[in-house]
């Protein structure tokens, strides 16, 4: 599974390592080798992580449950709702 999102989601919501640790409760090198593969990710810190960094990520309109269908999908849910919000304000211009 492409792990990339976890450190591009953490960044989009404004936090570093050292934030997210303690809301995961893991240590900040725990979510290092998280961010590089190095350890495996498991369901339950998947869906916490969507939660923490969906309700900061606030500007795309992005839910939780979005980023988390995005992660399985491994679809780049960030490009995508930068895509549908330009295409969605182009649309409604329109009318």
């Amino acid at each position: 599974m492409d792990i990339s999102f976890l450190r591009e989601t953490r960044k989009r919501a404004k936090l570093s390592q050292e934030d997210i640790a303690p809301l995961m409760d893991l240590s900040r090198t725990a979510i290092t080798k998280l961010e590089k593969g190095d350890r495996a990710l498991k369901f339950d810190e998947g869906i916490k992580w969507m939660q923490i960094v969906g309700s900061r990520i606030q500007a795309t309109g992005t839910t939780s449950l979005e980023l988390g269908v995005a992660m399985v999908n491994g679809v780049d849910i960030l490009a995508l709702a930068q895509t549908l919000t330009q295409f969605v304000g182009g649309f409604i211009k329109f009318f």
